[in-house]
Parts: structure tokens; C-alpha cells; sequence
């Protein structure tokens, strides 16, 4: 006796929406998606090298080169301590009605990052960074 075996006759194809399809498979908004890019990979870079050194590179902003090795996440005298403080700022609101941080999540902060925080600054800092 042959084991049941479920095989559609003909393929069902789905098309694109014409707005993804020019999004995203039409050359001519290559120049847009450089941009983006590049400015998501500055910002990165910027949130990186504070997070790294203490000292803010963001030449669009008033605080440029300001800081001081202290406010490094890795270098300053309490590793951890700004990673700890972020986790449980999210962790507060993940309570309520309507909770802006997902159970799931909180509870990963919670037991997995704060616990290794001086691990998971070096993860954050140098996956911005990189």
C-alpha cells in the first residue's frame, strides 16, 4: 500500500503588488536604497563609537564631540551599567493593558541580559561598531 502523497496539479503564483515590485526590483530606485543605507549604517557607526569611547561623532548634532571616556559602555568604571539601566527601564513597561515591550521580550532582558550585562555590552557595542 503506497503512503497518501498530497501534490498540487499546477503551481498557484501569486504576483507582486506594482509598488513592491517598483520598491524593490526596479533599478531606478537603487539611488534611494543607497541613501538608506547609508545613512542607517552612520547612525550605527555613531551609536557605536559613543557606546565604545564616551565621546558623541554626530556632526549633525549640538553635542558634537562631547562625552568622556566614563560614558564608554565598555571602558567606563561600571560595565554593565547602562545596558542594566536600558533593560530595566523596558522591563517597567512591560505590564498594563497595553504594554509596549512583549512578555517574551522582558523576560529575555530580564533573565538573559541583565544577568550578563557586561557581556551583552560588549555584543551591542561592537555589532554597532562593526
Amino acid at each position: 500500500m503506497r503512503a497518501f502523497q498530497l501534490q498540487p496539479q499546477v503551481a498557484t503564483q501569486i504576483p507582486e503588488p506594482p509598488i513592491a515590485r517598483f520598491l524593490f526590483a526596479d533599478t531606478r530606485m537603487a539611488w534611494f536604497w543607497l541613501i538608506v543605507r547609508l545613512y542607517v549604517g552612520y547612525q550605527w557607526l555613531v551609536a557605536g563609537v559613543e557606546k565604545l569611547f564616551g565621546f558623541n561623532i554626530d556632526f549633525t548634532s549640538k553635542t558634537f564631540w562631547s562625552g568622556s571616556l566614563n560614558d564608554s559602555w565598555i571602558f567606563g568604571p561600571h560595565l554593565g551599567a547602562q545596558l542594566t539601566g536600558f533593560a530595566n527601564g523596558a522591563i517597567a513597561k512591560a505590564g498594563g493593558a497595553h504594554p509596549a515591550v512583549q512578555d517574551w521580550f522582558a523576560w529575555f532582558l530580564k533573565n538573559v541580559v541583565v544577568p550578563g550585562a557586561g557581556f551583552w555590552s560588549y555584543m551591542v557595542t561592537f555589532g554597532e561598531v562593526r
